[in-house]
């Protein structure tokens, strides 16, 4: 049982005192029939039984901690009670039917609406029983307390007191039930408030932590920005003297020269590269306008623009009907060309590359596949090629700059979605990553 439920506690309270109640009013009478001659065996037996049918249904929720099923219980014994001794006292005349309506009260606080109704009618139709029964037959007599008027009277102040004690005891009940709830409801509300101003003032913090990262986070793009134009400027520099020097002299040196001419040039040419992908990757999400994307158009664009590559490596495409999505136009692009870019550069020499594109609905997202014939990738690696800077293989097997997959992760978390990679060596390999539906 829950020890938070403060419903159930009082229930339980309520339960004790009114089998200790049942129990007294058995053992009263039980006393009185004792003394009843001759004695009526079956009774005397009969309360004896439900007597002790009492005292085990509370050792049962003791040790069972059932409570629904002891409560009924509770309450049909004590209604069996009442209809069995009903015989023996008056019938419809006797005092004991006082006790119905807190028998009714009892069953609607342990048991609930529905519990209640069942009891209300079973006892109306008691009421009906024994008035029919004492009205046209002889099956009720004053066995049980006698016909003496002064002993009846006594019999309905004794029972008429008890109801009386008993209501006022559950009234009571219902009051303290009542200010319980109260109390309970008054220090949840305070725990609440408290709470409320917890949470108040953690949000004061993040807003202020946000502020702090996002205010760093324009300085640091700013920084790039400036760093990357400033270094634009030497190297456009550098390599227009290299070009001039390579024009000029390039025969008339010996091959050494012209070899350490060639690195020099292609140092500049990554360098640009990198500078560049540099830029791309601090400016990706400073436009939050979401546009309407059909993934078709598009490919068919990135495909353009990839066309020399792809006639050099002798790659083909093939994509199933792709969906339209809410998203970043020049983000997704991007993050379609570098997927089908890195199929195309990390090929088979025996084979041509081949890309095969599709996607899956889900409820929330969809799900988009680039699988090739490549090369492959190493389980061990599945995770460090989406990291920046991280290279696989030197440039002298695979040119490029190490931002490619970095900048496909940023572009598809920026869409509040993952990227992931299925591959084994010289296997091929199947990128994987999600778009969400609904409003990035």
């Amino acid at each position: 049982m829950p020890k938070d439920d403060l419903v159930l506690k009082q229930r339980l309270r309520l339960f004790n005192i009114t089998t200790l109640f049942a129990l007294l009013v058995f053992g009263v009478v039980l006393y009185q029939v004792s003394f009843i001659k001759p004695r009526p065996p079956l009774l005397f037996i009969f309360i004896a039984v439900l007597f002790t049918l009492i005292f085990i249904n509370y050792l049962l929720l003791i040790f069972f901690k059932k409570p629904k099923i002891n409560f009924w219980i509770l309450i049909i014994l004590m209604f069996t009670m009442l209809h069995i001794l009903s015989y023996g006292q008056g019938g419809i005349r006797n005092a004991g039917i006082f006790y119905l309506a807190a028998i009714i009260f009892t069953a609607y606080i342990l048991l609930g609406n529905s519990g209640g109704k069942t009891i209300a009618v079973l006892s109306i139709a008691h009421v009906i029983y024994f008035y029919l029964i004492s009205t046209y037959t002889s099956w009720t007599d004053y066995s049980l307390i006698g016909t003496d008027p002064g002993l009846i009277d006594l019999d309905f102040l004794i029972s008429g007191t008890l109801s009386i004690i008993v209501l006022t005891a559950q009234a009571n009940y219902i009051e303290k039930t009542k200010n319980a709830v109260i109390n309970d409801i008054n220090s949840k509300k305070n725990d609440l408030e408290l709470k409320h101003q917890e949470l108040l003032n953690s949000q004061k913090a993040l807003n202020l932590k946000n502020a702090e990262y996002e205010e760093k986070n324009n300085e640091l793009e700013q920084f790039v920005y400036i760093a990357s134009h400033d270094l634009h400027e030497p190297l456009r520099t550098t390599s227009g003297f290299v070009d001039l020097f390579q024009r000029q002299y390039k025969g008339k040196l010996d091959e050494k020269a012209d070899s350490y001419l060639s690195y020099i040039t292609q140092a500049t040419q990554r360098m640009k590269t990198l500078i560049n992908d540099l830029l791309e990757y601090s400016r990706l999400g400073n436009n939050n306008e979401l546009k309407t994307i059909d993934c078709n158009i598009l490919l068919k664009n990135v495909l353009t623009d990839l066309g020399i590559a792809r006639d050099e490596a002798n790659a083909t495409v093939s994509s199933a009907d792709l969906p339209v999505i809410k998203g970043h136009p020049t983000a997704i692009k991007q993050l379609f060309q570098n997927l089908i870019a890195n199929s195309i550069k990390f090929r088979r020499k025996e084979i041509a590359p081949h890309i095969d594109i599709s996607a899956v609905e889900n409820e929330q997202y969809w799900k988009f596949s680039f699988a090739d014939n490549g090369i492959g990738i190493k389980k061990q690696h599945h995770e460090k090629i989406f990291e920046i800077f991280q290279r696989l293989y030197s440039r002298n097997e695979y040119d490029g700059s190490g931002i490619g997959l970095a900048h496909c992760k940023k572009i598809v978390e920026l869409h509040q979605g993952t990227i992931w990679v299925e591959s084994d060596s010289e296997e091929g390999s199947t990128f994987h990553f999600t778009i969400q539906k609904s409003k990035v």
